[in-house]
């Protein structure tokens, strides 16, 4: 992994809740986030709270439907000019193509995502950081495993987490 950057996957269960409380963690810190997701949320989850605007300008929301969507945006970074210092993708499953049975589409967006990482550190000249969120169930278990031991330093069951689900080393 490159040292400039820091992976995490996250697999587990109320991936929204634990996504948006350390993405306004991070904020609250005056850190810039691009939180990722194929689906439109139509109000915060649960339990959030928000909070200040300042806070929330901090978070840009993006609903790339399908994996060519995120890839095009990933590789536009030169046209980018809110460069992030956290880059939350959730629900890496759902970007899979329908039928997919092989890692390739997903280590190609694995890599891209890095990709993207490493640019925006080298732009912000500080480490930047990759929270990935997915589903795992039996079907697509080695898939995960294959694509977790390329690129993701750290895996993380949202069960383990602290009850305030904060994610550790962020």
């Amino acid at each position: 992994m490159p040292q400039d950057v820091k992976s995490f996957l996250l697999y587990g269960s109320n991936f929204d809740y634990i996504l948006f409380t350390n993405a306004v963690r991070f904020a609250e810190n005056g850190g810039k986030i691009w939180f990722i997701s194929p689906d439109r949320f139509q109000q915060l989850p649960t339990g959030i709270t928000v909070l200040d605007k300042e806070i929330l300008r901090n978070i840009t929301m993006l609903y790339l439907k399908d994996s060519s969507e995120l890839l095009k945006h990933l590789n536009s970074i030169h046209m980018w000019y809110r460069i992030p210092e956290m880059i939350i993708l959730n629900n890496f499953h759902k970007y899979r193509s329908i039928g997919e049975t092989n890692s390739v589409e997903w280590a190609y967006l694995s890599a891209s995502l890095l990709d993207a990482c490493r640019a925006c550190s080298r732009k912000l000249n500080k480490n930047v950081t990759l929270v990935v969120s997915c589903n795992i169930d039996s079907n697509n278990s080695k898939l995960v495993q294959n694509i977790v031991d390329l690129y993701f330093d750290d895996v993380i069951n949202s069960e383990s987490l602290p009850s305030n689900c904060i994610i550790p080393n962020i």
